[in-house]
């Protein structure tokens, strides 16, 4: 899935950049601010996460998270007593 994804976007870049099949990708996605798909799942993830720590997330979003405080009753977190 990730290297259908990773050519869909070097092609967009391509396209975007008027380049030639031989010409390189990299300089042409490093100007663009594109990141490498694992890198932008990651960020996405964070960002999201970010929303719902600053309670601007919708709804539905902030009900699937809980604090690890909430669930340290419940069972023990090797992170708590940092």
């Amino acid at each position: 899935m990730t290297s259908y994804l990773t050519s869909v976007i070097q092609n967009a870049a391509r396209l975007v950049k008027d380049l030639g099949p031989i010409d390189h990708i990299t300089p042409s996605l490093c100007q663009l601010h594109l990141l490498p798909i694992l890198a932008r799942i990651s960020y996405k993830i964070c960002l999201l996460m970010l929303n719902v720590m600053l309670r601007s997330a919708p709804p539905y979003m902030s009900s699937l998270v809980a604090p690890c405080a909430a669930l340290e009753s419940k069972r023990g977190l090797h992170s708590a007593s940092k």
